[in-house]
């Protein structure tokens, strides 16, 4: 491939991480006809870097960053900023511990920084708390200069969050946020498996309920039932089947809207993800009952008990 076809190809990546587009939009953007676009993304749809959808009547290409949580892009300017924080947050706790970040560690010191001064970078919230869509490698350099304000908050930050371990970390950022969904899931995993109270173990997974996304109530509502049938000691190995479902739907929600870092359709990012995760947790409860159902009533299976 010459010169100009590469410049080309990167030009149609630079506006694909921007969001997703047309084959005219694009071969505008690269100064090309839109044949040789069309060329272009057939390639670049052969090596997974974008995914094809229909939008009415227009095809439309989305750009895949194999690099990221869930595939999703980063403008670059924002991958600078970040790789930059992520290499000064490293620098500092090594120099003030003596010891590497956890990844942990550098995405909630990120996540602080990022909310202390409104940097508005693809921070979401995931299965154990705010994560950045830009994951840390512990490889970044410096590309962007920043304030010493900034400098000064990141060494700060680092110093407090770099002490802590992972429980107390997340308890302090969860606090901190508000965060009800993910304090009522510390609480279930605390206290859950000792209850021997039914009335307990209900009130524990119904104060979870109240907090989960709106699509993910019913299977979170199955789950309980079977929790309270069967029992924890059964249940809960698998409480993060569901978590990672709800989580998955949680992070969505957090990066994806009005006045949030994708203001585009991330159906291609997450949908199958989503999809797979919700069926693994209902076939684990359905398999499950469907087991306890089948001693208790030999030769018979779910489907086949009488109504109550």
């Amino acid at each position: 491939m010459g010169d100009k076809a590469i410049g080309a190809v990167n030009a149609i990546i630079r506006s694909l991480k921007e969001g997703p587009k047309s084959i005219n939009q694009l071969a505008e953007v690269a100064e090309i006809e839109w044949r040789t676009a069309t060329s272009y993304l057939e390639m670049m749809k052969k090596e997974d870097i974008v995914e094809e959808r229909p939008i009415g009547n227009t095809r439309t290409f989305f750009f895949k960053d194999n690099k990221n949580f869930f595939k999703l892009p980063v403008i670059e300017r924002d991958q600078k900023i970040i790789s930059t924080i992520y290499n000064n947050i490293k620098k500092f706790c090594k120099e003030i511990y003596q010891k590497e970040p956890t990844n942990t560690q550098v995405y909630k010191i990120l996540w602080k920084i990022n909310k202390d001064e409104t940097l508005n970078l693809p921070i979401g919230w995931y299965r154990y708390g705010p994560i950045c869509i830009q994951v840390y490698k512990g490889d970044e350099n410096d590309f962007k200069n920043l304030t010493p304000k900034q400098i000064t908050k990141i060494k700060k930050i680092t110093e407090e969050y770099c002490k802590l371990n992972t429980d107390q970390l997340q308890k302090v950022v969860y606090s901190e946020a508000n965060e009800e969904l993910y304090l009522a899931k510390k609480d279930v995993l605390a206290k859950v498996v000792d209850s021997q109270n039914k009335q307990e173990l209900s009130l524990l997974f119904m104060n979870l309920l109240k907090y989960v996304p709106k699509e993910t109530i019913e299977t979170t509502t199955d789950y309980i039932r079977a929790s309270l049938l069967l029992g924890p000691s059964i249940m809960m190995p698998h409480f993060e089947t569901l978590w990672k479902y709800i989580a998955m739907v949680v992070l969505r929600e957090s990066i994806h809207g009005k006045d949030k870092y994708y203001d585009f359709d991330l159906e291609p990012y997450f949908d199958k993800e989503i999809d797979l995760a919700k069926k693994d947790i209902q076939e684990t409860i359905y398999g499950l009952v469907n087991d306890h159902v089948s001693k208790k009533y030999p030769k018979r299976t779910l489907e086949e008990q009488p109504s109550q």
